[in-house]
């Protein structure tokens, strides 16, 4: 099954609420945290409410600070494969919009001749055959 982008959406929205319950359960208030981990208040608004990623570092601080026992960098690293993989699914989408569909039996290996005007010949034609062509 395909991942939806509200899916991805709503993996950054809850990886954001858990963030905002941990900061909440220690009475921090979003300046306090941002301090801590050496970010500004409106990045942790922003990421509290799903609208911004932060790097790792980032959910790492987090996760010391407000004693989460990897629960965010965990949900983090989620959200992170989760985003990997709707982005490899977006561009074999589009791959196979410009392409088309690959073929779904295997390919034959076996070499084929063919002629191709692109293709030298390692031996040159002799000059009667060069002769009768023109």
């Amino acid at each position: 099954m395909m991942i939806d982008p509200q899916q991805l959406q709503d993996a950054k929205q809850a990886l954001g609420r858990k963030l905002r319950e941990l900061r909440k359960a220690h009475g921090l208030v979003q300046k306090e945290v941002a301090q801590l981990v050496y970010g500004t208040r409106s990045t942790v608004a922003n990421v509290e409410a799903g609208r911004q990623m932060v790097d790792r570092v980032f959910w790492q601080q987090c996760d010391t600070v407000l004693k989460a026992d990897n629960g965010l960098l965990d949900a983090c690293d989620a959200y992170r494969r989760l985003q990997r993989q709707y982005q490899k699914e977006r561009s074999e989408t589009a791959l196979r919009a410009r392409w088309g569909a690959a073929p779904t039996a295997p390919l034959n290996r076996e070499r084929v001749p063919t002629s191709n005007r692109f293709t030298r010949d390692p031996t040159p034609p002799s000059r009667s055959a060069v002769i009768s062509r023109r």
